[in-house]
């Protein structure tokens, strides 16, 4: 087993002191009740109430405002404190850094809302689906072989949490992976397990020139036509009934691409080598299956291996005691064992997931001259006749992008930028912006980041913005003892790249605040590439995190990005940002 270097370093030797351990080992045997009292301080709005306050609340107080009895808040009160949600000062209780992310982290949000109304009570029955192999925690909801044959019928919050589990996770990685998918403009298009169809929508949205099958169990296929209708290019969003455990059960052909989301982690090892058999055999030479799964031994962060590999446990007691979330070495055995190849593997999309593209072990060439790809360059990467800034049809498919500019980014006239004149003069840049940048206040000193962030204290990983304009952006921070992501008196690698995220956000509430008029709007990292880091920074030092613009092309935006000590360069990356259009208000 070969995991990421992150994980290989946690999990390959013993890294807690004993009394830590042994703290662990009753955090285990209380685990019920760490999770149940967490979820009711969420719920019962005690966490944010202490968050609102400033000051902290007392018992009696919390009581009041949260409209529970002075026992009701006591219990959950200690109780909290002793796990680490809350803090005590003086008789007065506060959120601390792990209640803030309880409130403030989106997954952990989606995460406890399915374990509880999907699996809590399931799991009591996990002893016996190890042992029998069968879903014996799905009894509590119906009798099906699996959870798949129920979706439909699951009561209405237990599918809300169950959906916008899967969506969470799938969703966040959709706008690479189309890009990925996109680059040989497939015209047919098969979506295998395309549950409610939020997939086939989007590819028929990006394209109208392409047509997608959704192949999923029948009533999956009803509900699906039902959530689609009305979409733009629902016409061209059609549906293939079948069950795929039934081995008899072929792939329909004639298919350019076969995509695969959060799909073979439905089944156990020998039904996945038998579906994508299937599947290979309805591929002709020229087609292509996408694989797009989050294995977690591929993991950058620590946090979302541990997740993934609690998620494996819901196949077993409850979806249908057989499968689990891969490990990318053991996906790579099914693909092969079914007649295909691995041609390449894309990393670090959305929350963690990673693209395989494979083919026909009998493909004609290789992978270098596979007609359409983005290897089939005569120049460079991007499918150019000539260089980059001659390409005609890169793998963004440019015509007439930021890299046919006549003379410098400031002279574009047709460009990503479209500027006419200079940054502060521009007509439609990136920003979009119908003004100028000359309503900025004097200096960047009078500016307060928090005006520019969606983020609000205590995670906040810049103190003060030095420079922006549409290019480069320059931020500052001075690790403290309260700067988050912070361990043994240094700030840790999620730390220096959440600071980089936030160079980038801060970028971007300056363009909507200043240039667009407009309110600070959510965004996410989509990937980062190429992290290299020297050393942790200390309590004490002051960072100085550079981000440069390398591209932006509609909400995407490409950065190179540096963190320097003085004039020690401590860390560098490549970061893709998507924006959207959420207000963070």
């Amino acid at each position: 087993m070969t995991l990421f270097p992150e994980l290989e370093k946690r999990y390959s030797r013993e890294s807690r002191p004993a009394l830590e351990a042994q703290r662990l080992a009753h955090e285990i045997s209380f685990g019920p009740v760490l999770f149940q009292v967490s979820r009711l301080m969420v719920k019962f709005g005690i966490l944010q109430a202490l968050l609102d306050s400033g000051t902290g609340l007392t018992r009696e107080e919390v009581a009041g405002k949260c409209g529970l009895s002075p026992y009701a808040a006591a219990v959950l009160l200690e109780s909290s404190l002793t796990i680490g949600t809350v803090l005590c000062k003086e008789g007065r209780f506060e959120t601390s850094k792990a209640g803030w992310f309880l409130l403030n982290d989106p997954l952990v949000r989606v995460n406890m809302d399915f374990n509880h109304d999907v699996n809590y009570l399931g799991w009591f029955n996990l002893e016996e689906a190890l042992v029998s192999g069968k879903p014996a925690g799905l009894r509590v909801f119906g009798d099906w072989k699996t959870i798949y044959e129920g979706l439909s019928l699951l009561p209405g919050h237990v599918q809300k949490s169950w959906f916008g589990f899967d969506h969470f996770y799938s969703d966040s990685a959709f706008d690479e992976a189309l890009e990925i998918v996109f680059e040989q403009r497939p015209r047919a298009l098969l979506d295998v397990g395309g549950n409610t169809g939020r997939w086939a929508a989007r590819c028929v949205a990006r394209d109208p020139g392409v047509r997608v099958t959704v192949m999923d169990l029948p009533r999956q296929i009803e509900l699906m036509k039902e959530q689609t209708a009305g979409l733009p290019g629902a016409d061209r969003i059609s549906g293939h009934g079948a069950d795929l455990l039934d081995r008899t059960t072929p792939f329909p052909a004639g298919f350019d691409a076969i995509w695969m989301s959060q799909f073979l982690d439905c089944f156990s090892g020998e039904e996945v080598t038998s579906i994508l058999a299937r599947a290979a055999k309805a591929m002709d030479d020229d087609a292509r299956l996408f694989i797009m799964e989050t294995f977690w031994d591929r993991q950058r962060f620590e946090a979302a291996a541990y997740c993934l590999t609690q998620i494996s446990l819901y196949f077993t007691a409850m979806a249908n005691g057989n499968s689990k979330m891969y490990l990318s070495g053991d996906m790579t055995r099914h693909v092969e064992e079914a007649g295909l190849i691995v041609e390449r593997i894309v990393d670090g999309l959305g929350k963690g997931h990673t693209i395989m593209v494979c083919k026909r072990k009998n493909c004609s060439g290789t992978m270098d001259n596979c007609s359409g790809t983005m290897d089939n360059c005569s120049g460079t990467t991007g499918n150019c006749s000539g260089t980059m800034s001659q390409c005609s049809g890169t793998m963004s498919q440019c015509s007439g992008t930021m890299d046919q500019c006549p003379g410098t980014m400031s002279q574009c006239s047709g460009t990503t930028s479209h500027c006419s004149g200079t940054t502060s003069q521009c007509s439609g840049t990136m920003s979009q912006c119908s003004g100028t940048m000359d309503h900025c206040p004097g200096t960047f000193d009078e500016i307060d980041v928090l005006e520019l962030l969606p983020q609000r204290p205590p995670f906040v990983m810049i103190d003060r913005l030095l420079h922006c304009d549409m290019t480069e952006t320059r931020a500052s921070l001075r690790v403290d003892e309260n700067t988050f992501f912070r361990e043994d008196n240094r700030l840790t690698e999620p730390g220096l790249v959440e600071n980089i995220a936030q160079t980038c956000a801060a970028r971007m509430g300056y363009i909507n605040k200043y240039a667009r008029h407009d309110t600070v709007k959510l965004g996410f990292i989509g990937a980062i590439r190429d992290m290299e880091i020297s050393r942790l920074p200390r309590v004490g030092e002051v960072l100085t995190t550079r981000v440069e613009v390398r591209e932006e092309i509609f909400q995407v935006t490409l950065v190179n990005a540096s963190i320097k000590v003085g004039e020690e360069l401590i860390a560098s990356c490549g970061m893709k940002i998507f924006t959207t259009d959420i207000s963070s208000k």
